[in-house]
């Protein structure tokens, strides 16, 4: 686990495949974590069908992204993470292919 500050001043707390980002703000441990738990869910929930499963706690809610063959793992990365996230936005941004 680490700080990253990108290009545009922005800090970012890594943790595995899970990226926090808060716009400059001081990143969250918590926040973190909650990526990181959302990230197993999904595995575990999808049998590892989601290839290249990145979640990230940004400004505009949570952001999930991959790759997986059908929208059946899609939805059921998106219901295995609605839980974790409580009133935050969620953006499903895994592919289908």
């Amino acid at each position: 686990m680490g700080f990253v500050l990108d290009g545009k001043g922005e800090t970012a707390l890594l943790e595995r495949d899970c990226v926090v980002s808060c716009g400059g703000r001081d990143v969250s441990r918590a926040a973190a974590s909650q990526a990181a738990t959302i990230r197993r869910l999904i595995a575990e929930r999808t049998a590892g069908q989601i290839r290249d499963l990145s979640v990230a706690v940004e400004g505009r809610g949570v952001v999930l992204s991959g790759r997986t063959a059908s929208f059946y793992s899609k939805q059921l990365a998106q219901h295995a993470a609605m839980p974790m996230i409580g009133n935050l936005p969620l953006v499903n941004e895994i592919e289908v292919a």
